[in-house]
């Protein structure tokens, strides 16, 4: 859904009645998606690990996904990462491709596969089980990450891993349209092993107590800017813009750095930008005597785009509270020659 925005209603804790009049629809659609993961997938000869969530919104799964891959590097393993590649051309191909950021922009392979291919190889393709043959022959990886997972069920995982965003949890609880969530969240659980929080909020802590209380594992975490953003931001003037789940973590995340917001900007979630817009925000930007920043995932949008020279971009990084509980979560997945 490129260019597709989530509407407000989503994140009301009470449905409103735009959202009771949609649910119908969205009862039927969550329980073709329950449905469809009740499904075994392909069991592959080396360990996966299935990183997902349970609603759209951007609950923080690429950097959590990241975070994850750096601990089982740091662990002595050799990760790969299968993605389908949203919004881009591979997403619609069976045929898999490795993402090359030589050779590859967005609409190729996807933001997000562009951004993980920095930490690990990366493969995408609609088909995750051509994805996870193609690299295991030519890479022989130790572990698999599947990248957003949990109710397509295409490769079964031997640990999987959902994501929420601390603030507003799964919003109103329902199901696409009426809500964020892909399927109802009760069928999630018997296909989780533990639960992310990344951010503070009653509202995932909400979601926390109940997978706690069906005996999942539960860490949380944060989004932060990266060692050395604040010393390159504070005081700096900008026009702020964002096309991703939810803009306001940015704008906030620009806010904790010290930069001097002249303006902000807010469009779809994996938005393309036009030549107009960009040299309408250049405009501004240029009245008001700012800089251009956006996010590390807009700008590999805009990275072969010649009308994006100049823009720069706010480096973040996911924290956990407890990384050493979640690497022994990760051990516990791996061959027994890791745990050791």
């Amino acid at each position: 859904m490129i260019g597709w925005r989530a509407p407000n209603f989503w994140w009301e804790p009470i449905p409103t009645l735009a959202a009771r009049l949609l649910k119908p629809f969205g009862d039927a659609y969550g329980a073709e998606t329950a449905g469809r993961m009740q499904r075994r997938g392909v069991k592959f000869e080396i360990p996966v690990i299935t990183i997902g969530a349970f609603a759209l919104g951007g609950p923080g799964k690429t950097p959590t996904v990241e975070a994850i891959v750096r601990l089982l590097i740091a662990a002595g393993e050799q990760p790969a990462i299968l993605s389908r590649g949203y919004g881009s051309a591979a997403a619609k191909q069976r045929a898999p491709r490795f993402v090359n950021l030589a050779e590859h922009g967005a609409h190729d392979v996807g933001d997000e596969p562009l951004l993980l291919t920095r930490v690990a190889p990366v493969v995408v393709g609609a088909d995750r089980v051509e994805a996870g043959w193609l690299v295991r022959r030519a890479l022989n990886p130790s572990v698999l990450v599947l990248d957003d997972g949990l109710q397509t069920r295409q490769v079964e995982p031997d640990l999987a891993i959902a994501v929420v965003d601390g603030e507003i949890g799964i919003g109103n609880g329902l199901c696409l349209p009426a809500g964020p969530l892909r399927a109802p969240l009760a069928p999630h659980w018997a296909h989780i092993d533990a639960l992310i929080v990344v951010g503070r909020g009653e509202r995932g802590q909400s979601v926390a107590k109940i997978a706690a209380a069906r005996g999942k594992s539960v860490f949380t975490a944060s989004l932060a800017p990266k060692r050395g953003e604040a010393e390159r931001f504070a005081g700096r003037p900008v026009v702020a813009f964002a096309g991703i789940g939810r803009p306001q973590k940015f704008f906030t995340l620009m806010e904790e750095v010290g930069a001097d917001i002249r303006a902000r900007h807010c469009f779809a979630d994996h938005h393309l930008y036009t030549r107009r817009e960009l040299a309408q925000l250049r405009a501004q930007a240029e009245r008001l005597n700012a800089h251009l920043v956006t996010t590390e995932k807009d700008l590999m949008r805009l990275r072969r785009s010649t009308h994006a020279d100049g823009i720069d971009a706010l480096a973040v990084e996911l924290f956990f509270d407890e990384p050493e509980a979640v690497a022994s979560l990760l051990r516990s997945a791996l061959p027994s020659k890791t745990k050791a």
